[in-house]
């Protein structure tokens, strides 16, 4: 490759992308013979191919190494396998069974330790009463929401001390007006920049989280002082770009109603 001009690798680089891969395949391998001229390259080395595939949009890409000896493990029935608890947070009311409130759900899954965030949706999709193109899962570390994980996450990235939950969400602006609506109608009309033209709503994904006033006492040990901290479970809720912040405190409220304990009316005097 001496006198080969970069620009001329790389068209034939380019070229190459269009090849199948028995054709790249020997490509590379005379590429390589020909920097690597010894017996040993001739008995004892070989080729590979690695083959890439997104795990989203499906496309893949073929590398070809030689190699001189290959690590092979010692074959075993046993697979590294597992367990984790992921915590599913429905929308307040199912939007198939009217006011029927829906709990907070805890399921077990366990897969192997080399998989992916894809392998457990693939083992909740079975078990969720809802289609898993409406969940987001996340992960979730004192109290605030850390990350939305990727299905091509691998899940020895995924932090032992951090919780899974898996949101309900609504993805069209069409089924979260419908939804809002339903369990929270708004007392006035929403504003637009133009009456007579319709608002371009968009669907948008809001964090919310608990805070609280709690008083600590200074460096001093004699004088007192107040800051926020998170606690509890945060969740994620979907919103339209064109509510009133009424609206919002509305649904907010009606995502936050089933963590508080309302007082009976029989025990108010």
């Amino acid at each position: 490759d001496g006198g080969v001009s970069e620009d001329e690798r790389d068209e034939a680089e380019v070229d190459e992308d269009h090849l199948p891969d028995e054709e790249k395949a020997a490509l590379n391998w005379e590429r390589h013979r020909a920097r690597n001229r010894s017996l040993i390259v001739d008995v004892f080395e070989g080729q590979l191919r690695s083959q890439l595939t997104c795990c989203r949009c499906g496309a893949s890409s073929s590398t070809f190494e030689p190699f001189r000896y290959l690590s092979v493990p010692i074959p075993s029935n046993h697979v590294d396998r597992a367990s984790l608890r992921v915590v599913f947070f429905p929308l307040p009311f199912s939007r198939s069974k009217g006011d029927e409130r829906q709990p907070l759900t805890r399921y077990s899954v366990t897969v192997p330790k080399s998989s992916t965030v894809q392998r457990v949706e693939r083992a909740l999709s079975s078990r969720l009463p809802v289609q898993m193109s409406s969940v987001l899962l996340a992960e979730v570390y004192r109290s605030r929401i850390h990350r939305y994980l990727d299905p091509c996450l691998q899940l020895s990235d995924v932090r032992a001390e951090d919780q899974l939950f898996a949101f309900e969400v609504l993805q069209t602006p069409e089924e979260l007006v419908q939804y809002q609506e339903s369990y929270a109608p708004s007392k006035r009309k929403e504003r637009t920049e133009d009456p007579k033209k319709p608002p371009q709503t968009r669907v948008l994904l809001i964090q919310a989280m608990h805070r609280r006033v709690v008083d600590v006492c200074r460096s001093d040990g004699r004088t007192w002082a107040q800051r926020r901290e998170v606690f509890g479970l945060p969740f994620v809720m979907s919103a339209a770009s064109s509510w009133s912040y009424a609206t919002l405190h509305d649904m907010l409220m009606l995502h936050a109603r089933r963590f508080l304990r309302t007082p009976r009316r029989d025990s108010q005097r």
